[in-house]
């Protein structure tokens, strides 16, 4: 029974499954760290998270994109973070959450069943600009990422390196950059490149 679970793509209806059995010891009780509502900068995520050991599962909405992920190994299942049930089994394991995909209002659905489910629970969360930032910082975000910036601070960094600026000096500049737009990372960075 236990490595059906494992292998299942059993989508929201896994997720009622897997609240409903955890009781019972046939799951892992540290099931996961993280929660990612996935898509294609979950992928990358995933990696980071595997290369530190750190357990996750990915929600994501195309079906191709679950087959191959997890065909490599990966633990992505079929999922709509949008329903609570998707997330309900496994979010009050979960060390934190985080929306990968640039959707405010999917988003706000999520940080909606967050507030139900597991008020303190950190989520960071992805957009494409700055335009719903506040929005999403008054929903609890303990983070907000817009694309755009980190978009902007890369091309920068490898404008700057073209023209000579030597590679210490552009991470600080960059890091400088991070340190005054995100709250989490302020002056933690800043320290470890001194």
């Amino acid at each position: 029974m236990r490595t059906g679970l494992g292998l299942a793509q059993a989508g929201e209806f896994g997720f009622v499954l897997l609240n409903q059995i955890s009781g019972q010891n046939l799951v892992d009780p540290v099931l996961m760290q993280a929660i990612l509502a996935a898509m294609l900068f979950g992928q990358n995520l995933a990696g980071l998270l595997e290369q530190e050991n750190i357990s996750y599962i990915a929600l994501d909405l195309d079906p191709d994109r679950v087959r191959e992920a997890t065909t490599a190994g990966q633990i992505v299942v079929y999922g709509d973070a949008t329903i609570r049930e998707a997330l309900s089994a496994g979010i009050h394991r979960a060390a934190a959450l985080v929306i990968t995909y640039a959707n405010t209002a999917s988003a706000l659905k999520v940080f909606h069943h967050v507030h139900e489910l597991e008020r303190s629970l950190a989520v960071v969360v992805r957009t494409v600009d700055d335009a719903d930032i506040e929005k999403l910082q008054k929903t609890g975000a303990a983070e907000v990422v817009p694309e755009i910036i980190e978009g902007s601070l890369m091309l920068a960094s490898h404008a700057l390196v073209l023209m000579g600026v030597p590679m210490r000096r552009v991470v600080r500049r960059v890091q400088q950059a991070r340190d005054a737009r995100y709250s989490l990372l302020r002056g933690y960075l800043g320290k470890m490149i001194k």
